[in-house]
């Protein structure tokens, strides 16, 4: 049910406006689902964000010169945390972050968000000598593997909820 308008104004403008009778109908649904649906992402990033503190690596930097001297470690565990929030009452956003960042230097003047980089310790791969693979990335094994596992899991929740609020339930 979309229709275009077309208005033409003096000279060489044309002003276009698309409508679609359904986005009002598909806005007030959202709206209506948006605290069980909130509900839900709650039940699936709460554990994560936990579990994957409790497991992040800590570096120990007490033997570092140069530039890590006296650098303090743990600070990609506790930057490590959740946003969950209703914008214009009918979008969600949620994510996992880490914005740890490195010091400021000559190369990156406003510090460099290391945390996504970050390996597990004799986790990589060597073949005759030669290291194959990185090894095992700590967020990816921490919080977007279990995070895409969960979501399949409460992917029905969500959708029942989305469900009940197009029945007004």
């Amino acid at each position: 049910m979309r229709s275009i308008k077309y208005k033409y104004g003096n000279a060489s403008s044309v002003e276009g406006t698309i409508t679609d009778e359904l986005t009002p109908l598909v806005k007030n649904i959202m709206k209506a689902a948006a605290p069980k649906v909130l509900e839900v992402i709650n039940e699936i990033m709460d554990p994560l964000v936990a579990e994957g503190r409790r497991k992040w690596p800590v570096g120990d930097y007490s033997m570092s010169t140069g530039a890590n001297a006296g650098r303090e470690g743990g600070q990609s565990k506790r930057k490590l945390r959740k946003i969950l929030r209703l914008e214009d009452g009918d979008r969600i956003y949620a994510a996992i972050i880490n914005d740890a960042k490195t010091p400021p230097s000559p190369k990156f003047p406003n510090g460099f968000e290391y945390a996504y980089v970050i390996f597990e310790k004799r986790s990589a791969l060597f073949i005759n000598g030669k290291q194959r693979t990185k090894g095992v990335n700590v967020w990816s094994k921490l919080i977007r593997k279990p995070f895409m596992k969960r979501v399949r899991r409460f992917e029905k929740d969500l959708v029942s909820a989305i469900e009940d609020a197009a029945k007004g339930e």
